[in-house]
C-alpha cells in the first residue's frame, strides 16, 4: 500500500518584516493555519514535509522550498534546538507571518533550495492540465520549486507518494 507524505505548504502564510518595504514575498492566500500545522512540521522522516520558507539575511529576502527534516538539519540543528524547540518556533514565525532570519552559514547550505524567480507567471490551471492527472502528477515538472510555490500559494496541499516520488495534490478549503 502506498504510504503518503503530507507536505507543509507554510504557504498560504503572508511573509512580512514589519517595515514598510513588504517586497514580493508575501503570498496570495492568508488562510493558512491547518489544525494538521504542528503535526506536519513534527514530522522528519526523510522524505517529510517540504516547507516554502521566507527568510532574510542582512539585506536579503528570498524563499527556499525545503523538506522540513532537511531544514530542521540545517537549521533548527544549526541553533542547538531540539525537535519540540524547532516545531514552536516555526509555527510561531508562520502563524505571525515573519520572515525567518538565517546567518551566512545557514544561507550558504541553504542556497541550493532557493527559489531565485518566485514572479514567474504560472497558471495553476495549466499546471494542473498540463502536468496532473486529477490530483497524482503524471510528467516531470520544468521548474518544480516554481511549481510547488504557485501551487501552495493557490491553496493546495502538496505530498508526495513515497513509492513513486510523484507529487499528490489536495486542494485546502
Amino acid at each position: 500500500m502506498k504510504y503518503l507524505l503530507i507536505f507543509l505548504s507554510l504557504c498560504f502564510i503572508g511573509c512580512t518584516d514589519n517595515t514598510e518595504n513588504r517586497n514580493n514575498h508575501s503570498l496570495i492566500n492568508k488562510k493558512y493555519l491547518c489544525d494538521e500545522l504542528k503535526n506536519s512540521l513534527s514530522d522528519f522522516r526523510g522524505s517529510s514535509s517540504y516547507l516554502r520558507i521566507c527568510f532574510e539575511h542582512q539585506d536579503e529576502k528570498g524563499i527556499i522550498i525545503v523538506e522540513n527534516s532537511i531544514f530542521f538539519e540545517l537549521y533548527g540543528k544549526d541553533l542547538g534546538m531540539n525537535r519540540k524547540m524547532y516545531v514552536d518556533l516555526i509555527y510561531d514565525k508562520i502563524k505571525s507571518n515573519h520572515f525567518i532570519k538565517l546567518s551566512d552559514d545557514q544561507l550558504m547550505n541553504l542556497r541550493e533550495y532557493q527559489l531565485y524567480d518566485d514572479t514567474i507567471d504560472l497558471n495553476v490551471d495549466n499546471i494542473l492540465n498540463n502536468y496532473f492527472n486529477n490530483t497524482i502528477q503524471k510528467t516531470k515538472l520544468p521548474h518544480r520549486n516554481a511549481i510547488i510555490s504557485a501551487l501552495i500559494k493557490d491553496g493546495y496541499e502538496v505530498s508526495i507518494d513515497d513509492e513513486t516520488g510523484m507529487l499528490v495534490l489536495n486542494k485546502c478549503d
